[in-house]
């Protein structure tokens, strides 16, 4: 969740579940990564999810909205 309109922890505390759920519950049959928060994070947050191989979803005006990476 990100809390008083400060991304940097909500992305830490994605980032860090993720890559262990991949790691202890799939192995090498990877699944897609997609980090969801309860506001924007900005752009340099979303570039930087993306170059990890991370989708990020967030809420937004009363929708979901987010940057998928091209399958």
């Amino acid at each position: 969740m990100v809390s008083k309109s400060n991304p940097t922890d909500a992305v830490r505390a994605a980032v860090g579940p993720l890559f262990a759920y991949s790691h202890f519950l799939y192995g090498f049959d990877k699944p897609k990564l997609i980090a969801l928060f309860s506001e924007p994070v900005g752009t340099g947050y979303v570039d930087f999810l993306q170059t990890l191989g991370i989708d990020s979803i967030w809420w937004e005006n009363g929708a979901c909205a987010g940057q998928a990476l091209p399958s």
